[in-house]
């Protein structure tokens, strides 16, 4: 024992395992990283794309009727669970019961009732939701409409699980390799 440190210095066996372990444990936390990153980036621009198109399927089916001066509802159109559209035509809102016009953001109604379009991302009573909408102006319209993101959190948080348990098990297996190696 070195007086001077006060502890004894670690063997070689335990510092060639703890030398194995903590590169593997930081290889393998970049990679992870990296791929989460991927992956969360992929998830959100395809739900992004899937809820754009969606919206703009519906809104174009709204335009439609509303030309045509077909007597329609707006809770017919094809949402998705979860989901809820708004339609205002002439300024009068059309929404669930369940849901109003104040569940959507401010920023993205302004836009689209400036003539606009937009999506925008946001949480209604604690839940995620991505927001499209869309101007009408040949039928004085806007229409308006939410998607849940929780499946896509969902998928975001069983993948960085993964990652976590698989950066985990490398960690260890490279320290019984380092231990073994250094036999």
């Amino acid at each position: 024992m070195n007086p001077a440190r006060g502890r004894t210095p670690l063997r070689l066996r335990t510092r060639v395992t703890l030398y194995f372990s903590l590169t593997a444990l930081v290889a393998s936390l970049g990679l992870a990283l990296v791929s989460y990153a991927v992956a969360r980036t992929f998830l959100i621009e395809q739900r992004e794309q899937t809820a754009r198109t969606q919206a703009y399927a519906n809104a174009k089916t709204v335009r439609d009727q509303l030309l045509s001066d077909q007597g329609f509802s707006i809770f017919d159109l094809r949402t998705e669970s979860g989901g809820f559209p708004l339609l205002i035509v002439d300024g009068r809102p059309f929404v669930s019961e369940l849901y109003s016009v104040d569940a959507f953001p401010i920023e993205l109604r302004t836009a689209v009732s400036q003539g606009g379009t937009g999506q925008q991302r946001f949480e209604y009573r604690g839940e995620p939701y991505v927001a499209v909408g869309i101007a009408m102006p040949a039928v004085n319209a806007q229409y308006l409409e939410a998607f849940p993101m929780d499946s896509t959190q969902r998928n975001l948080r069983a993948i960085a699980t993964a990652l976590l348990v698989g950066s985990a098990v490398t960690m260890v297996l490279a320290g019984i390799l380092g231990w073994w190696t250094s036999r």
